[in-house]
C-alpha cells in the first residue's frame, strides 16, 4: 500500500470524492477517512498523519471539510429519520455531540435548619443523617 503524498494527485482524488461521494463507485451515504484510504490506496493512519500533520496545510484543510460535511450530513439526516439513531449518534459523537446531562449539586446534606457540615462532630452528623434518611 502506497504512503507518499503526491501532492495535486492527492488533493484532486480526495476533491473528486468529496464532490461526489453518494454517486462514487463506493456509494457512501456519509463522506469518511475510511473511504479517502481507500480512493488515495492508503491506510486510514497515513491519511490521519497526513490530516493532522504540518507538512500539507492543503489536505488538511480539505480533510476538515471532509469532516465538516460528515458532520452536517449525519445532523440533517438524523433529524430527519433517513439514518439510524443509534449510528447517527454514534457518528456525531467524534463531531463534539452527546447527550450527556451535567448536573451539579452543592449545598449541605440535611433537613431545613439542621444541615451537615465539614466542622460538625462525626456523631452528631451521622444522627442528622440517620434522621434525614428515615423520613425519606
Amino acid at each position: 500500500m502506497a504512503t507518499k503524498y503526491d501532492g495535486a494527485l492527492t488533493l484532486a482524488l480526495v476533491e473528486n470524492y468529496l464532490a461526489c461521494y453518494d454517486c462514487h463507485p463506493f456509494n457512501d451515504q456519509v463522506p469518511s477517512i475510511a473511504a479517502v484510504a481507500r480512493v488515495l490506496s492508503v491506510t486510514r493512519e497515513t491519511v490521519k498523519t497526513w490530516m493532522h500533520g504540518t507538512n500539507h496545510p492543503e489536505f488538511t484543510v480539505l480533510m476538515d471539510h471532509l469532516l465538516a460535511e460528515q458532520e452536517r450530513v449525519l445532523l440533517n439526516k438524523g433529524l430527519v429519520g433517513g439514518f439510524n439513531s443509534a449510528i447517527t449518534k454514534l457518528g456525531l459523537g467524534s463531531h463534539g455531540y452527546s447527550d450527556r446531562q451535567e448536573t451539579n449539586v452543592s449545598g449541605a446534606i440535611g433537613v431545613v435548619g439542621q444541615n451537615i457540615t465539614e466542622d460538625m462532630d462525626p456523631k452528631e452528623a451521622s444522627r442528622l443523617y440517620q434522621e434525614m434518611l428515615s423520613k425519606c
